[in-house]
């Protein structure tokens, strides 16, 4: 195979050497070139410029973020994307029982073997996770601050990992800057006019490495779910249900509403944040989100 690895440089620079070296010598029996990225989003032209080309595979190296850029590029190309995670909280690598070893996760790659998966799209964007409005993105501001007071990444950030997000989970609470949003939705033939803190669409049930938001939540079966938190008003009953989100147990809760859907239209007064695959990417007033079925091809293990 003729194969585009993209390295997301935001990763410690010895351990992308270390990285860099592995990929050389594990790809070694394909064509492999390999970049690296200098600046946000440039994974997204890097990809898109991969489609004009004769490659057969684009690896991506990174986390969320980085594989969200790569499909965003891609565009629905028929060119497989392989995956090496090397992220904080890797939540799609790990649904797909990707190794996050980066020598096993080479091995997989050298086996080629193909299997098709859903995409979700909001006002054009694609992700493949998770995304969203209300406290995800309070949590979101809160990490992208802290990583951006320093040149290099914060080693504490490194070690901390997935449990990163629930850290800053506590931090917004605890300081009570999160703020809920008046919406209005339609989804499934019905309206909605409702106070939300939390309106998360994914497709893969857990979230941030721990969160199990979306329990029943499926990339293969041409819908995503969705889980929308009301704000009763109670910072204590918020708590509560997000301490049963943390378990999957939260359904049954009166401030709780899941749905199963292909399409969801969701407007909001003011201009809101919506996040996707753990990094904030749009603001607008109107979110159009849908599922593409089938609309991408990844390098995975049989039956993940």
């Amino acid at each position: 195979m003729n194969i585009k690895v993209i390295i997301n440089s935001r990763t410690i620079r010895k351990r992308r050497r270390w990285i860099e070296s592995i990929i050389s010598k594990k790809l070694n029996q394909h064509n492999i070139d390999i970049e690296q990225t200098r600046y946000p989003g440039h994974a997204i032209e890097i990809s898109g410029a991969v489609r004009n080309k004769s490659f057969d595979a684009i690896v991506a190296v990174g986390g969320d973020g980085t594989i969200n850029e790569v499909i965003n590029g891609m565009n629905n190309s028929k060119i497989a994307l392989g995956i090496i995670p090397t992220g904080t909280a890797n939540d799609f690598a790990t649904h797909l029982k990707i190794p996050k070893d980066t020598e096993r996760a080479c091995d997989l790659i050298n086996t080629g073997k193909r299997y098709r998966y859903d995409l979700i799209r909001v006002n054009g964007w694609n992700y493949i996770t998770s995304g969203g409005i209300g406290l995800p993105c309070d949590v979101l501001r809160v990490i992208d601050k802290d990583r951006n007071r320093r040149r290099q990444y914060n080693p504490i950030l490194a070690i901390l990992g997935s449990h990163l997000y629930s850290w800053a989970l506590a931090r917004v609470l605890i300081s009570g800057s999160h703020r809920a949003n008046r919406i209005r939705m339609e989804i499934n033939g019905h309206r909605y006019d409702l106070i939300a803190s939390t309106l998360i669409i994914g497709n893969q049930p857990c979230l941030g490495g721990h969160y199990q938001v979306l329990p029943n939540a499926a990339n293969t079966d041409g819908f995503f779910d969705l889980c929308l938190i009301e704000y009763t008003g109670s910072l204590f009953c918020l708590v509560r249900t997000l301490l049963k989100v943390l378990k999957g147990k939260h359904s049954y809760r009166s401030d709780v509403k899941i749905f199963h859907a292909q399409n969801i239209l969701i407007e909001s007064s003011n201009p809101i944040d919506f996040y996707a695959d753990g990094e904030i990417k749009l603001k607008d007033t109107n979110f159009n989100v849908q599922i593409m079925p089938k609309a991408i091809q990844i390098i995975s293990p049989a039956g993940s």
